[in-house]
């Protein structure tokens, strides 16, 4: 990865991102004053801290490019998915094309449906929380917490990884950072075993 400025993320500075106790004491001495979030998690990778460029790339990225992310890497580590798993990561891609609330609320029903903690599962529940309250009736809606969106992306990311099958863990995290870096300089995030665009 390079440190060329990645036009989907907004924050300037690693620092604004990161919540208290997110990530280890070994991590946070990678974290220079000032260090732009495309820096810090380049400077992750380099030390192979693989979890923790995921948790701080979970929080770089905005809502939508987030959760493409995720639907990516499902698609890209997922085995063998169900009717459900499958339903489930279609509406959270649907919402990523169109981010409205009709397929907010269509993810929101899958999810309550799914008894899954699959990847693709929790791909429909990230699309659900990625904004606030969800409407689905006059004068009613679910309460949301958005503060657990980019912990719910960082845990798609590990139970993908975790889900595939003929490669070392930390070669799955490294690609899926790789497609993380694509999604945020603008491109579809889909990228082969060798890290290459497709």
């Amino acid at each position: 990865m390079t440190e060329t400025h990645w036009k989907k993320v907004v924050a300037m500075k690693a620092s604004d991102l990161l919540e208290p106790d997110v990530l280890n004491a070994s991590a946070l001495e990678l974290l220079e004053p000032g260090m732009r979030p495309e820096a810090y998690i380049q400077a992750l990778t380099q030390a192979e801290k693989w979890p923790e460029a995921v948790k701080v790339m979970a929080r770089a990225l905005p809502a939508r490019e987030a959760v493409w992310w995720a639907c990516v890497c499902t698609r890209q580590m997922e085995s063998d998915a169900n009717q459900e798993e499958t339903e489930a990561l279609e509406a959270a891609e649907q919402w990523v094309y169109k981010p409205n609330e009709d397929n907010r609320q269509k993810a929101f029903r899958i999810m309550q449906d799914s008894n899954s903690d699959s990847a693709a599962s929790l791909c429909a529940s990230a699309a659900v929380v990625s904004a606030g309250n969800l409407p689905i009736e006059k004068d009613q809606h679910v309460e949301i917490d958005k503060q657990v969106f980019p912990t719910i992306i960082e845990s798609i990311i590990l139970v993908s990884a975790s889900e595939k099958s003929g490669m070392e863990l930390l070669d799955r995290l490294r690609l899926s950072l790789i497609s993380g870096k694509d999604i945020a300089c603008g491109g579809n995030g889909r990228v082969d075993s060798n890290g290459e665009d497709q």
